[in-house]
């Protein structure tokens, strides 16, 4: 059971999606997205859909492995607790890879 102030709330983020994925489209630099694999709030199929959505021919996209919406660990792939730094390192060498550093 769900409250109705936490399904208003919820409705609320569909217009803010419809209103991301306008602003995703006019997109054309390289595009990042990072992900957790434990992030309740982000589904893998809503992470594809913003990258698609971007018009820049180099996106990528990176899952990582155990961690919830704030890169902290959860769930049964937690592992050893290091996806802030995992995520950050990953990042990090995405950028090298476009950029002289």
């Amino acid at each position: 059971m769900i409250s109705p102030r936490a399904f208003l709330s919820s409705r609320s983020t569909v217009s803010a999606n419809n209103k991301m994925w306008d602003n995703l489209r006019k997109v054309t630099i390289p595009l990042l997205v990072i992900c957790g694999t434990a992030d309740r709030n982000e589904t893998p199929i809503l992470q594809r859909r913003n990258l698609e959505s971007a018009r820049s021919r180099d996106r990528s996209i990176i899952w990582i492995v155990g961690a919830d919406h704030p890169y902290n660990p959860s769930g049964p792939k937690a592992g050893n607790g290091g996806q802030r730094e995992e995520a950050a390192d990953r990042m990090a060498d995405w950028v090298k890879k476009r950029h002289s550093l």
